[in-house]
């Protein structure tokens, strides 16, 4: 058998144990969850249960409290015994219960004062007096106190009936004084709503999202709020087990059943009795929210079994692995390598000698590529040098032979014909040495420049200078130079004659960008000159409307002896562009262009300068 069978049958027998102890301990603890949360759910019916008792008991205490009411108690008897006062005593015994019982509960909707033959005599609503009141309770039962529902007008009450009873005999009923309160007092129980009333933060009807409690009378019809279904109140039928239980059996019920949605639920409910009804208090929650958690331990307890199993299954495969696959990468990674392949490493993140064997491989293949590196990079730049020097000498030999051909012609027709020639001629021939001489001295200094540019050699010179003066003057200059084919647009803004700056390389700026806007617009038209400045910088827009630059040349538009591929027979070194692109730099400014083949050039330079003495 293989080390790696060998292995696969040692996770495999190690993981019985876990997987016997993962199905015992679920089994144990979804057993005592279920109960503590059934257990939960009769915890909060015997609360709400408490709590509705005491609501009700309340009622009863404030109501023996109003019986017993001295004005009222004598003001009844009054009324009852028709006394001449009988009429004056009715209406005091009125504005009583409106101004001085009314306002002490909130749930109060009236109150009625009866005689013993069930007659209203006195009401907090006038309106009632000589109703016949509590028809559908037999008086007798008013003798006490006593609570049940009161129906009238289409709503449903609460109505709390005490006896009143004579002065000094207190076994002598005179009349019934019966409390009315909205039947949302006790709604309010069961939903939670009281409790805020009463200054609690929060309160909950039951438990999670699908948790409620509520009541159901004898009829098994819901008297109050549901969670799920709208105006349940009194309309809705609720024929569960609980219910059922309850009203024939006289038993409480814990546990789960289909309630009245038929959706299984897990609940508890208590049978309570009072007056004329018989209330069951349910207190229910869905299954599916209940036994969550039991349901989720399963499913982790499931999930951890298999994974324990996988990972028994895996560990064994990776031992194998472990052993195998480390010789494999060195072996592949030797072969890759070998192949030219230098960037690759065989990157083995072990502690052990393959580890160290792996990391001492690599190290050599980054020190072989580094040095790999370094000489491609030396090799790239002796091409560079050549293609360089390929480009002066190219240069050199079209640029200088038109002036050197000039000269030379001039020079063999005054050597020639001197003695022929008029002083004005000679002179003509004279100047068109000296120009062509200037000009190729021009062209040796733009080598210069560019030569100590890229040597780092040449220097930032700041000092105090006209800006404006210098500005004008090459526009002028440029005017000179473009004749009658051009028309250069010079203007001027800002509040910044004097300035902080190198002229020397401003100058070269300023001549290479107007000389071109110049030169490469051989069929003439508007060469613009813009100068803007305030006290921190001095921005330059030069355009005109030449050639252009093509899209493929903007790239090394700043590279040395490069020139657009449609300059044709324009004269020119490729170096002007170079040059500015490094005065720019010295001076910490910038250099942008906005081009476009035959439709013209537009060069926007911005560079910092300092009044001057600042």
């Amino acid at each position: 058998m293989s080390i790696r069978a060998k292995l696969l049958l040692f996770g495999v027998v190690a993981v019985i144990p876990v997987l016997l102890t993962g199905v015992l301990s679920f089994y144990i603890s979804g057993k005592y969850q279920r109960q503590t949360i059934l257990k939960g759910l009769e915890v909060i019916a015997d609360v709400k249960e408490g709590e509705l008792l005491a609501n009700l008991e309340k009622l009863k205490i404030m109501s023996v409290d109003f019986a017993s009411d001295g004005l009222i108690r004598d003001s009844l008897e009054e009324v009852v015994g028709k006394s001449s006062k009988r009429s004056s005593a009715a209406s005091r015994l009125n504005e009583h219960l409106l101004e001085h019982k009314m306002p002490l509960h909130g749930d109060l909707t009236f109150i009625d004062v009866l005689t013993l033959d069930g007659r209203v005599v006195a009401s907090s609503i006038p309106e009632r007096i000589g109703l016949t009141g509590e028809k559908e309770v037999a008086l007798p039962e008013l003798m006490k106190t006593y609570i049940h529902l009161h129906a009238e007008e289409g709503t449903v009450g609460l109505a709390v009936s005490t006896p009143v009873t004579a002065r000094g005999r207190s076994s002598e009923a005179i009349g019934i004084l019966v409390n009315h309160y909205d039947f949302e007092l006790i709604n309010g129980v069961m939903t939670g709503e009281s409790g805020l009333k009463l200054g609690a933060l929060t309160q909950r009807r039951g438990l999670g999202e699908t948790g409620e409690t509520y009541l159901v009378d004898q009829s098994g019809t819901m008297i109050t709020d549901s969670l799920f279904v709208e105006d349940a109140a009194f309309r809705q039928k609720v024929e569960t087990y609980p219910v059922g239980r309850c009203l024939r059996e006289n038993l409480e019920s814990i546990g789960t059943w289909p309630d009245y949605r038929g959706v299984p639920v897990a609940g508890a409910s208590m049978c309570i009795t009072g007056g004329d009804f018989k209330w069951v208090l349910i207190t229910e929650q869905d299954v599916a929210e209940a036994f969550a958690q039991v349901e989720n331990m399963k499913k982790i307890s499931i999930v951890l079994t298999l994974s324990f199993f996988i990972i028994a299954v895996l560990a064994a495969r990776s031992m194998a692995k472990s052993i195998a696959d480390p010789l494999k990468a060195l072996h592949d990674g030797t072969e890759i390598i070998g192949g030219g392949d230098l960037d690759h490493r065989i990157g083995l993140d072990r502690d052990d000698e393959l580890g160290l064997l792996s990391r001492a491989f690599d190290t050599m293949t980054q020190k072989l590529n580094d040095r790999t590196v370094e000489l491609n990079k030396t090799l790239y730049r002796e091409k560079e040098l050549g293609e360089l020097k390929t480009r002066f000498i190219s240069m050199a030999s079209h640029e200088f032979r038109t002036p050197l051909t000039s000269i030379l012609s001039s020079s063999d027709i005054i050597k020639r014909y001197a003695a022929r020639m008029t002083e004005e001629e000679r002179a003509e021939r004279i100047d068109k040495i000296q120009s062509e001489v200037t000009h190729m001295t021009e062209m040796l200094e733009d080598v210069l420049i560019i030569g100590k540019a890229e040597a780092g050699k040449l220097e930032f010179k700041p000092r105090a200078f006209d800006l404006k003066k210098l500005c004008r003057a090459f526009a002028e200059g440029a005017l000179f130079s473009a004749g009658e084919s051009h028309d250069v647009e010079f203007s001027w803004a800002g509040e910044c004659d004097d300035v902080m700056g190198d002229e020397k390389l401003l100058k070269n700026i300023l001549s290479n960008l107007l000389s071109n806007a110049v030169k490469y617009s051989p069929d003439g038209g508007k060469v613009l000159f813009d100068v803007s400045c305030d006290e921190e910088t001095a921005v330059f827009l030069i355009k005109d409307e030449g050639i252009g630059i093509p899209e493929k040349d903007m790239k090394r538009l700043f590279t040395p002896f490069h020139r657009g591929k449609n300059t044709g027979d324009i004269p020119g070194t490729g170096l002007g562009l170079a040059i500015t692109k490094n005065s720019v730099d010295l001076h910490g400014g910038t250099i942008e262009v906005d081009s476009e083949a035959g439709k013209g050039t537009a060069f926007l330079v911005t560079i910092p300068v300092g009044k001057k003495g600042g």
